[in-house]
């Protein structure tokens, strides 16, 4: 387990690990009032004061979970509506971090400073972003089947698992879990949340962060919000269909907040929205107030938005925004979408760290054309948005998303085929593809690439390449076909450089020349696409 169960009164932890404690109620009604609040209070010895809010479990159980950033002695005092919780007290003594895995070591994820290009850990360590897609896992994933899906993934080297906190509603069918009790009229009432559902949850989660993958969490998908919703909503009969007012997205994310800010998260409060309706701003605001007042820890919020259209500058002015984060998506027509979305949003201000959080799913059905996407288009999309500036990108196996296994029914097939069972996608190589473009960039100052346009010149029409600098040591170039690339710096030719065959990682030298005031590196011996990384020598 990852987080640390501790005595309310005198109790041991561990910087960086979630410390329970665990309240009893003196009254289990005060659960039952959806305004019901546990405020607490942590003091550092050194005078830093954090607060957020505990939640209620079933019964007369109320949980706290705190993460210590910094070792040494925490006090804590809380407040509350009912005699059995109000003016509780204690304290935690946090020895320095210790552990193996990256979160243990290094912290939960930070929110980026003004003006940062990458996101980082807690104690500064750059974080680069691979995500899987596993919206509907939350509702529906099985513990034993999370263990193999986690162990696939974490070997590869993945990083994040994007996931919906309520369940999708294009989803497989039916869902095995439902978050909210039924009211007094038999439907599900948003104000009454289920504690099983989100116990299920917890194991989820706290497996993710044991294994080293930050848990990024949409709050709340565009078919829950108040407004209208977009013309592609085809919800099947049999599915949850339900509109939170602004009141319950507030409660609904502040419940979040307390009970999974202590991990290593980030928050995405919005899925799939264009963010044109005149409530969005209100809603999602909400959501990140309720964020803010339950989190003890401030983890990094941005909004996953609809796919074909860049980040818009009424989503970059929201105050909450930490990421500027995009959906490339499935359309057959968007095969420049993640370079060119991604350049538009770090043209954006003010600047933030810009991620991919939805790139095209392997072996979906193209949107408005023939055929599925493979593990060419993948790793295509992947490289051009990182080498145009993203400090992450999100992957997808048509399969998984949706979490489809045998007995369930996906209502969807008509506009992007019949998926494959989760575990049978869980094998594809586009997988394995950008897992390898994570190791190769983690092997470089990849926290310091920028874009270089200036460099490459094109000598084929239909191969362009997207080159990037990474600060003064290194330039890397992606090319969707293999071919001879020109550079304008003739300083380049003669460094030391290898082409890497992203398909396999198999590699070889490059060989460059001087030519025309720049340089020319003879193309790789196979045909498909290329990655040139050069070692800057002069």
């Amino acid at each position: 387990m990852f987080r640390i169960i501790a005595n309310t009164t005198h109790s041991s932890g561990l910087q960086y690990r979630p410390v329970e404690l665990i309240l009893r109620a003196a009254d289990a009604a005060y659960a039952l009032d959806p305004d019901a609040a546990l405020r607490v209070w942590f003091r550092h010895e050194s005078g830093n004061v954090c607060s957020g809010l505990g939640f209620a479990d079933g019964g007369v159980i109320w949980r706290i979970r705190f993460t210590p950033l910094w070792p040494g002695r925490w006090e804590w005092h809380a407040a509350a509506g009912d005699p059995g919780l109000d003016g509780a007290s204690g304290e935690v003594r946090v020895a320095p971090a210790a552990g193996t895995t990256l979160f243990e070591r290094h912290g939960p994820l930070a929110s980026p400073a003004p003006g940062a290009r990458v996101l980082s850990l807690a104690d500064g360590t750059p974080f680069f972003w691979l995500g899987d897609t596993a919206w509907e896992a939350p509702a529906s994933a099985l513990p034993a089947e999370w263990e193999v899906y986690l162990a696939r993934r974490a070997a590869q080297g993945f990083s994040v698992v994007q996931m919906n906190l309520l369940p999708q509603w294009d989803a497989a069918l039916p869902h095995r879990r439902l978050p909210f009790l039924p009211g007094a009229g038999g439907a599900p009432d948003p104000d009454r949340l289920d504690p099983a559902y989100f116990q299920e949850l917890d194991q989820i989660i706290d497996r993710n962060a044991e294994m080293g993958l930050l848990s990024a969490l949409v709050v709340l998908w565009f078919n829950y919000a108040p407004g209208a919703n977009p013309p592609f909503y085809n919800p099947p009969p049999e599915g949850l269909q339900l509109e939170l007012t602004t009141v319950q997205a507030r409660r609904l994310a502040a419940y979040a907040g307390a009970r999974y800010g202590a991990y290593p998260v980030a928050w995405l409060l919005t899925g799939d929205i264009a963010f044109t309706n005149p409530e969005d701003e209100e809603t999602y605001g909400a959501i990140a107030e309720g964020l803010h007042e339950a989190s003890f820890v401030r983890a990094p919020m941005t909004a996953h938005i609809n796919g074909d259209m860049p980040v818009r500058q009424r989503v970059a002015r929201q105050p909450w925004l930490d990421v500027h984060m995009f959906q490339s998506c499935h359309f057959a027509h968007g095969g420049g979408f993640p370079a060119a979305y991604t350049r538009a949003a770090r043209a954006l201000h003010p600047s933030r760290p810009v991620v991919n959080g939805e790139q095209c799913y392997e072996q979906l059905g193209r949107i408005h054309g023939a055929g599925r996407f493979d593990r060419d288009d993948v790793r295509r999309a992947a490289w051009e948005a990182a080498l145009a500036g993203a400090c992450g990108i999100t992957y997808g196996a048509h399969g998984i998303w949706p979490w489809y296994r045998e007995g369930t029914t996906f209502h969807g097939a008509a506009a992007w085929q019949a998926p494959p069972r989760w575990d049978e996608a869980l094998a594809f190589p586009g997988s394995d593809d950008v897992a390898r473009m994570k190791r190769l960039l983690e092997s470089l100052p990849w926290w310091t690439l920028n874009e270089a346009p200036d460099l490459p010149i094109a000598e084929d029409p239909a191969g362009d390449a997207i080159v990037a600098r990474l600060g003064a040591t290194h330039v890397v170039a992606y090319l969707r076909a293999a071919r001879p690339l020109r550079l304008t710096d003739s300083r380049l030719a003669g460094s030391p450089a290898r082409w890497v065959d992203p398909a396999s990682g198999a590699e070889e030298p490059a060989v460059s020349e001087p030519f025309y005031g720049g340089m020319r590196v003879q193309p790789p011996s196979w045909a498909h696409d290329a990655v040139l990384v050069i070692v800057c020598s002069g």
